[in-house]
């Protein structure tokens, strides 16, 4: 699946080199096929294989490490406001004339790259203000949104917590913007007859009512990811380390009860 005339659309990385769980996360290497590069170096690889020609990691404007960081690895880069990333986002999609935005987070080495061009499709299609697919491992699918939703009413929306959480004022407001949130079919069919196929109770169960977790903020984290990667092929999907949580799930236990942030 493809847009050919894509211009409009950007897909915008938003990252920091300092955090406070997980120091320097962003740069810390991972390996596969026995290529090794940081994290951030694997997100952009990996939403770059989506062909939207609009992708750029987003920054703060002061994160001189960050910024030297893109500039010696090939990343393109914008920069923009430290404390309020909605305006971050604001700023670059204005600057390059973008209507459509996916907003990927720089912790996450898994990020499917074929959720992107489905859910451009959805916000197209559908008219819609903000869409993304759940149902997904935690650190998996992306979401979009349009520049006109990020800037509507933003006046209304000054608290910190708004300015951090880009997209938080639309979810919140659902009388105001037109969001969906959809099962990933294919996910789910993938699932079930993953689990049509165990014969084992405890082990139905334990797949059940588990996924792997797949973002990155704590050192369980790190350390499961840097057992699970090498494992992997250089162009993975999300159904390729689902296999290997299937046939090893020893592999994913170490971070699998990470306590996780929610707004």
């Amino acid at each position: 699946m493809f847009i050919e005339d894509n211009s409009s659309f950007g897909i915008l990385i938003q990252a920091r080199s300092n955090s406070t769980r997980l120091e320097g996360k962003i740069f810390l290497p991972l390996t596969i096929q026995n290529q090794t590069k940081s994290v951030l170096e694997w997100i952009y690889f990996r939403v770059q294989l989506s062909k939207i020609k609009n992708l750029y990691v987003i920054i703060p404007e002061e994160d001189l490490v960050l910024i030297e960081f893109c500039k010696k690895h090939n990343l393109s880069f914008l920069t923009g406001p430290l404390e309020d990333v909605r305006e971050r986002y604001i700023q670059t999609a204005e600057f390059l004339n973008l209507k459509y935005i996916i907003r990927v987070t720089a912790d996450n080495p898994f990020v499917e790259p074929s959720l992107i061009i489905p859910t451009f499709l959805q916000l197209l299609e559908k008219k819609l203000d903000l869409f993304s697919f759940i149902g997904l491992p935690l650190g998996v699918s992306v979401e979009g949104f349009t520049l006109d939703a990020l800037k509507r009413n933003k006046e209304l929306y000054q608290e910190n917590l708004y300015k951090e959480h880009v997209s938080l004022h639309i979810k919140k407001h659902p009388n105001q913007f037109r969001f969906e949130h959809q099962i990933f079919k294919k996910f789910e069919l993938y699932l079930r007859k993953k689990l049509l196929s165990i014969k084992d109770k405890n082990q139905y169960i334990f797949f059940k009512n588990t996924l792997p977790r797949l973002t990155l903020d704590e050192p369980l984290d790190y350390e499961t990811f840097k057992e699970i990667y090498p494992k992997l092929n250089i162009q993975f999907t999300i159904f390729d380390v689902m296999d290997l949580f299937f046939s090893k799930p020893e592999l994913f236990l170490k971070n699998l009860y990470v306590e996780q942030k929610r707004f």
